[in-house]
């Protein structure tokens, strides 16, 4: 839940919290538990969306939604090496920025 506040001459004002259904607030995701080299694909993808949504570029509750399609699309190997790490890194920024 997450409630609106605003503060007028030298007082706070907090309304009723309001419900946000998105997968945003359900972090982390099963997926993201996976292990292997899941962690930097949800890695990638955060950097990705992040730098897009400072930009005005996406939405804070698009960014949770790009990360798991990233998660969703992305290869995944079990047991990654130094040179899998690399090539992850770059698939799921271009899938992430592609998803934009």
């Amino acid at each position: 839940m997450a409630t609106g506040s605003t503060f007028s001459g030298n007082r706070w004002s907090f309304s009723s919290p309001i419900s946000i259904s998105s997968s945003v607030w359900h972090w982390p995701t099963p997926r993201s538990k996976k292990g292997g080299n899941m962690p930097c694909i949800l890695n990638a993808a955060n950097e990705v969306v992040n730098a897009a949504f400072r930009q005005d570029r996406c939405s804070f509750l698009g960014m949770a939604e790009i990360i798991e399609q990233t998660m969703q699309r992305a290869t995944f190997e079990a047991t990654p090496d130094y040179e899998t790490y690399v090539r992850t890194d770059a698939e799921a920024r271009r899938i992430a920025s592609e998803l934009l």
